[in-house]
């Protein structure tokens, strides 16, 4: 007799919410950067992040000082110094400040546990982290493919036409990029400095999807609570109070990118999509090139 499958219980909310946290500690993990872990210290793991960064530091400076008087190349040069500079700032922090972190994480486990009371809550809470675990995949598979464009474009080209160009400026010092042992070598840095950037920023951006997420749906619960009661039976003082709390729940307080823009969940979605259809068109044009 045929048995129909059981169908998978949906993750709780409890689950969903550690399962957050944990993504962000096994990619932070990968480049021995993880503050959430309570044994955190020096690692093997470190020392070669570090050691990479180190790379991508010394190249940064010795381009900006090699092309100081061409302004075109200097501009060039600029991401790769902004980029060098924020990982730099987030690997300080992190060896610096670690114990915040994990008292960032100690803190937004008490406001789930606040608002993981009702079955009503609980509900709407597991659809919001869930809603977060989806984005940091997305984020994960951006950064990615980015990652994968990057490496494979420059082998391609290698494969189809004998040239030899790589999308990166990092080189190794004494090696020729020009020959075929030195343009594998140099490509081998590239994929050791992406893996470690890969890790690093996608973590930061996961950590950060973990810490809103529950504010976030604090707020929609609120909203949809406060909708929910039945004002038309209060006394009429009482229901002019509801619709202040109301208005004050559908327009809370937000912090502005420069007095443009909202900066919440729906505005990094944007930004995440524009980045995406940007490495998209490129990777057309380079194609079709």
């Amino acid at each position: 007799m045929y048995r129909g499958t059981a169908k998978e219980r949906p993750a709780t909310a409890e689950e969903l919410f550690h399962k957050l946290f944990s993504n962000v500690s096994r990619l932070s993990e990968l480049i021995g950067m993880n503050g959430l872990d309570p044994d955190f210290g020096l690692n093997r793991r470190m020392i070669w992040t570090w050691a990479a960064l180190l790379v991508a530091i010394a190249n940064v400076a010795f381009y900006l000082w090699k092309q100081r008087s061409d302004m075109v190349e200097l501009v060039m040069v600029v991401p790769y110094a902004c980029f060098v500079i924020q990982a730099l700032h987030m690997m300080i922090k992190v060896l610096a400040n670690h114990p915040n972190y994990k008292l960032l994480h100690a803190k937004s486990k008490q406001i789930f546990d606040m608002l993981n009371e009702t079955s009503t809550s609980r509900k709407l809470m597991a659809e919001s982290l869930q809603f977060g675990i989806v984005l940091q995949g997305f984020l994960a598979v951006m950064y990615t493919m980015a990652f994968i464009f990057i490496i494979s474009m420059p082998l391609f080209i290698w494969c189809i036409s004998g040239e030899k160009i790589l999308l990166l400026m990092y080189r190794l010092p004494a090696v020729d990029d020009n020959t075929t042992h030195g343009f594998l070598e140099t490509l081998a840095l590239h994929v050791a400095l992406l893996l470690v950037s890969l890790c690093g920023f996608v973590g930061i951006d996961c950590f950060f999807l973990a810490l809103i997420i529950p504010i976030i749906a604090f707020n929609n619960q609120l909203t949809a609570h406060l909708y929910d009661i039945k004002w038309y039976l209060l006394p009429a003082g009482q229901a002019k109070h509801l619709v202040l709390m109301l208005e004050r729940a559908q327009n809370a307080p937000t912090l502005t990118v420069g007095k443009f823009a909202t900066f919440n969940m729906q505005f990094y979605d944007r930004i995440m999509r524009k980045i995406y259809s940007f490495v998209m068109l490129l990777a057309t044009f380079l194609e079709s090139a």
